[in-house]
């Protein structure tokens, strides 16, 4: 086995350094004879080339990228090490070279002939270290360059060049291994980025934006943490699917806080009755949808409320009145919202369009003009609503009655036959539903309260 030590006259490459790439030397002997003569080792010199490759080796410190295969730990065919060698040998013998020149036509090199080593006194070789910044991988001693074994044969100008020699060396060491370690966090970041790069570009643009938001955050505190409003609305959709499944998801990811959210909420402006913003937004992504996909049906119900008054300060006013939008508010407290919702009949969405702050249950002449003018600024947007849906509420059954009445004084009037099964509005049928629960409710309650009047093989029949 060769040894683990650089061959090179003061390279300081140790069997220790176990992350430096070692070449053994050629078995080619004109390319052996040259790295031999750029190594300024003497002691191969009466060494075969099969026994050079089997003993001895050059750390990769000597050779130039474009020696180095890509990808691979090897080096190309016939190279020769340049970098950091002795000065003494950076000139060989130009017979050999012209010899290895078809095996490595590619490297150009200005030669100079030479018949033997120089060496170079202490006082040169101060004077080079300090000019040229070459002390990194120079003479493992400075003694055995110049031929002297102790530090007390030296004289007493002597071992002050030799402490400063031994100064600067250990100075441009440690630049050396700075400027190394900075070349490889260099490289690992450029590959991590291509990696990275290729990877991100598989995602679509909501994945690309979460990935990065928790590269982003994941480092800083939670406090300390900003999100973009991309972020923001990407959790609010997330919190407003689950607020349970939210709270166990930011335990593991950067997620911003339940008051960031509402901060966001809080900046939307929702007022009662139609809101404009709404129905602009809705425009906007009808335009993607087919013609049959447009097709709609609006739901409205009641929910109970707690009468309450808040105040805010982003609008300057109470909330927790009667209020039926615009100038139609009243002194009176609110203990019901009536909301309205558009559910598409092909395709599956869902988006709350109004709400109204009532007392006690809105009268039937007040809730057909509500259904009117919702079913109006629905169809603007260019969505064609075919049906509503609600319980069977009086209030409900007397405002689809109310629509009905219109409808068809609307038939006498034009002198025309009222073929239409539910009401009109802007010339478009309505059809009225009830949804299904409150239908099997009703069913239920007439059953209990009534009898039920049938015929059985031709017998009516009474079942009470």
């Amino acid at each position: 086995m060769p040894s683990n030590n650089c061959a090179v006259i003061g390279c300081d490459t140790k069997y220790t350094n176990k992350n430096i790439i070692r070449h053994r030397f050629p078995k080619d002997e004109k390319t052996c004879a040259i790295w031999v003569q750029k190594s300024g080792n003497n002691n191969l010199l009466n060494k075969s080339a099969l026994q050079i490759f089997n003993s001895y080796i050059i750390c990769e410190k000597h050779f130039d990228a474009s020696c180095k295969s890509p990808g691979f730990k090897k080096l190309i065919h016939g190279p020769i090490p340049t970098l950091n060698l002795p000065v003494n040998c950076s000139v060989i013998d130009m017979s050999i070279e012209q010899s290895l020149e078809p095996l490595n036509s590619t490297i150009d090199m200005s030669i100079t002939q030479t018949d033997d080593i120089t060496w170079q006194t202490p006082n040169e070789e101060v004077q080079e270290s300090l000019n040229t910044n070459q002390s990194l991988n120079e003479a493992r001693g400075t003694l055995t360059e110049i031929r002297i074994s102790r530090v007390k044969h030296l004289t007493p100008r002597k071992k002050l060049l030799y402490n400063v020699v031994k100064k600067y060396k250990r100075r441009a060491l440690v630049l050396n291994k700075r400027c190394l370690t900075a070349k490889q966090r260099i490289l690992k970041a450029e590959r991590f980025m291509q990696i990275y790069g290729k990877s991100m570009s598989r995602l679509n643009q909501s994945t690309q934006n979460f990935v990065q938001s928790q590269i982003r955050m994941q480092i800083q505190k939670p406090r300390g943490r900003r999100f973009t409003i991309e972020d923001k609305v990407f959790a609010l959709s997330l919190y407003k699917q689950s607020g349970k499944a939210y709270r166990a998801l930011a335990k593991k990811f950067a997620l911003p806080s339940r008051k960031s959210l509402l901060d966001i909420l809080k900046k939307i402006p929702f007022e009662a009755g139609i809101n404009d913003h709404i129905f602009e937004h809705l425009k906007l992504a009808i335009k993607k949808l087919k013609k049959l996909d447009r097709y709609c049906s609006i739901v409205f119900d009641e929910i109970a409320l707690s009468a309450s008054l808040q105040y805010t300060d982003r609008h300057a006013k109470v909330i927790g009145f009667k209020d039926l939008g615009g100038p139609h508010r009243s002194s009176d407290f609110a203990d019901k919202s009536l909301v309205f919702m558009i559910r598409g009949s092909r395709k599956k969405f869902k988006q709350p369009i109004a709400f109204y702050l009532t007392n006690g249950t809105m009268d039937s002449t007040n809730l057909s003009i509500l259904i009117k003018n919702i079913i109006k600024a629905v169809q603007s947007t260019g969505l064609t609503v075919v049906s509503t849906i609600c319980d069977q509420a009086p209030t409900n059954i007397a405002a689809i009655n109310l629509l009905y009445k219109e409808t068809k004084e609307k038939f006498i009037k034009e002198g025309k036959e009222n073929r239409t099964f539910g009401f009109e509005i802007e010339n478009q049928e309505i059809i009225p539903l009830y949804d299904v629960p409150h239908l099997l409710k009703g069913l239920r309650n007439n059953l209990v309260s009534k009898n039920l009047h049938y015929v059985y093989e031709n017998k009516k029949k009474t079942a009470s």
